[in-house]
């Protein structure tokens, strides 16, 4: 389903400021960000190398992270017919590749969700 045809409730329930690509192959990178600013046009996605720092609503990754960021973390782990995130920890969630627009919103915006209430 194209990123358009999405409930507007559910692209409406976490609006990040800040996205940050982490060690992310710049090919990938480019077209996540295309995905991610069709949904969120405010947005400010930014690629990062694995070892800085950066203040970020998300964070999404193609490795799972070595140790915890402070932020909320989204991994698009290897490739799965299941379409949900799913919750590993208190911030670390994995996504099923691959990741088509609608399944990279949905889960974004799941995430946002969760840290949004805190749960």
């Amino acid at each position: 389903m194209p990123v358009s045809h999405l409930p507007r409730a559910l692209l409406c329930i976490g609006r990040p400021q800040r996205i940050a690509l982490v060690a992310i192959e710049s090919e990938l990178a480019q077209y996540l960000r295309s995905v991610l600013l069709s949904a969120w046009p405010h947005a400010t996605v930014c690629l990062i190398d694995g070892h800085s720092d950066c203040l970020a609503d998300l964070r999404i990754c193609v490795d799972a992270p070595l140790r915890p960021w402070p932020q909320s973390t989204l991994w698009l782990a290897e490739l799965d017919r299941g379409n949900a995130p799913s919750r590993l920890s208190a911030r670390l969630w994995r996504a099923p590749m691959p990741a088509t627009p609608a399944r990279l919103v949905h889960a974004v915006s799941t995430v946002l969700a969760a840290a949004k209430v805190g749960v």
